[in-house]
Order: structure tokens, then sequence, then C-alpha cells
């Protein structure tokens, strides 16, 4: 009998080969607009979860999540804009897997919002602007993100592995 462990490292080898193949070449980075950005959070059911708790960790004032997060959004120049898009194709040379490719890349730069911690919120990646002067150093976070938006994009993709390989339930 086949032990279980050999049976999901070939599966796994076998999506890594599939993956490999099927690789579509993109680069598309979008920097969206304050007012993309103001939309995409207000759709966000994230700030509708937080917490007491969850507040004070980001401290965070009830005045208002939105407004704080919206005045966070930086602009970027054009020497930040060109670091960060060479990083990008950078990580899109490495990475060959469709599904990551046929999804834009969505950048906001902030500052003082999730203790400058890269994070998402719809299928935008938000970085914090000291991150940007380093970001080469940081394509496996961003990369991390991105499978964050390719999950809330294609979920179908990931319920057999949580389910079915983590036993994770919903």
């Amino acid at each position: 009998m086949i032990h279980k462990r050999y049976v999901v490292l070939f599966l796994l080898l076998l999506i890594l080969l599939i993956l490999k193949y099927n690789y579509i070449e993109t680069y598309v980075t979008y920097f969206p607009s304050k007012d993309t950005i103001k939309l995409v959070l207000n759709k966000s059911m994230y700030f509708k979860h937080l917490n007491e708790t969850d507040k004070k960790a980001r401290n965070l004032k009830d005045v208002s999540l939105m407004q704080t997060y919206y005045n966070s959004i930086l602009s970027i120049n054009d020497i930040d804009r060109n670091t960060i898009q060479k990083t990008i194709q950078s990580i899109d040379n490495r990475v060959s897997n469709k599904h990551l490719s046929s999804i834009n890349w969505n950048i906001a730069v902030f500052e003082n919002i999730e203790n400058n911690y890269p994070h998402t919120h719809g299928d935008i990646i938000f970085i914090p602007h000291n991150m940007v002067s380093t970001i080469t150093n940081y394509k496996d976070t961003l990369l991390h993100e991105k499978v964050h938006v390719l999950q809330r994009t294609l979920p179908h993709l990931f319920n057999t592995l949580y389910t079915n390989y983590w036993h994770m339930k919903k």
C-alpha cells in the first residue's frame, strides 16, 4: 500500500510541473487612484469585523477607520513606481504560474497603518512607504500578498487544499 505522504508529494510535484508549463507572461502593474482605493476599502468586510482589541492592536481610534486608512495612502513618485515595477517584473520572471500571472498587480503605498506591515484589501496590495526603497528584499512578501489576492479571486483553487490536505474547515 502506498504511503499517504508519497501520494501527497507526488501530487505536489505534478501540480508544480503543470503550473510551470502553463505560464502566461505578464508584467502589468497598476497603482490605483485614491478614489479607487476608497471604493475597494468601502467594499471590504475587514472594518466591520474589527473588535476593540483589534483596533487597539492597530492603534486605531473609533473616529473613522475608513478615513484613517484613506488618509494613510500616499502618492508614489516616478522613481518609487519604477523601483516597484522592476521588482514585480523580477518576481514574474521567477514565478511561472498561470493563475498568479492572470491577476494584475495593484499596488498602494501607505504609512502608519497596520503596524506598517504589507497587507491586502480586495485586489490591492498595500505596502508601507518605508519598504519601497528596499523592495527588492521583499519579493517573497510581495508574492505572499499576491497569493492572498489570488485566494479571494479564485477561492475554488484553495478549497480542496484546505479541506482535503490541511483538514481545515470553513
